[in-house]
């Protein structure tokens, strides 16, 4: 449909796709809510890998196509409804019966909407977030809202980013998209990792979990740099 979004470089996004996967390391048991999913392809794609998919977009002619994506592949386990993320994705994700989901995130170039980030954040259940951005700067927001310690106005136990992974999407140009893991991480394992942060800012550098903190720049005591 005219409307619908779809890479035009569609033997990068197979790359792309494969990629988001690959982070999310999905299981048989999984279920994967694709949001701003446009015409289902990154759903589709993985819904072999899963239990069932559950995309949302905000287009009605996308969903419509994602149903029929769905239809002429033979892929049975996948439902796609319309509507804006920020209005009905909190509904969507009370309606799952999994404790194991997985949120993937693949919005317009200035990022999700708070109260869909909120959505996500606020959902115990969501232990893993793959996020596709074309442009980081414009969705840095998003990622700050996502990685901020538990407050009134932010509940739930915050995500921390894991990995991030170019992909070239647009040969020749300096544009390319992100694909970043976002992972929940509790309180517990917030103030111990601010606990090793720290002892990195004495100089000191840990290795733990196959994860290296470096120090680096760290101001001397006469105030220069090293």
């Amino acid at each position: 449909s005219p409307q619908a979004f779809f890479q035009v470089n569609s033997e990068g996004a197979e790359i792309l796709y494969q990629c988001v996967g690959d982070l999310a390391e999905l299981g048989d048991k999984s279920t994967l809510v694709d949001v701003c999913c446009g015409t289902g392809t990154i759903g589709l794609c993985l819904a072999n890998r899963v239990k069932q998919v559950l995309g949302v977009e905000l287009v009605p002619e996308a969903v419509r196509d994602a149903r029929k994506n769905a239809e002429a592949n033979q892929v049975t386990n996948c439902s796609f409804f319309a509507g804006r993320a920020e209005n009905i994705l909190q509904d969507v994700l009370k309606d799952i019966d999994s404790k194991d989901i997985v949120a993937v995130v693949d919005p317009p170039r200035a990022g999700l909407h708070p109260k869909a980030l909120s959505a996500i954040r606020n959902n115990p259940y969501i232990k893993k977030l793959v996020y596709v951005s074309c442009d980081a700067k414009a969705a840095m927001k998003n990622f700050v809202d996502l990685c901020r310690p538990e407050s009134k106005t932010c509940k739930g136990d915050p995500f921390m980013p894991r990995k991030v992974v170019p992909v070239d999407l647009f040969p020749h140009t300096a544009g390319f998209e992100l694909v970043l893991l976002f992972q929940r991480i509790s309180t517990e394992e917030l103030k111990e990792y601010q606990a090793r942060a720290s002892d990195v800012g004495k100089g000191a550098t840990q290795v733990k979990d196959d994860e290296v903190i470096v120090a680096l720049d760290q101001p001397t005591e006469d105030g220069a740099e090293h």
